[in-house]
């Protein structure tokens, strides 16, 4: 279970860092919400 919200997680952060130059702001997002998706992983 929660392998499965990690995973899905992290796939939706992917294409937000593919995002234009507001990749900065989304960035520090990242790093608040998608640290611990980074651990997971």
């Amino acid at each position: 279970m929660t392998k499965t919200a990690g995973e899905v997680r992290c796939r939706f952060h992917s294409p937000i860092l593919s995002s234009p130059p507001l990749v900065k702001n989304l960035l520090i997002l990242y790093w608040n919400l998608g640290f611990w998706c980074t651990v997971f992983f």
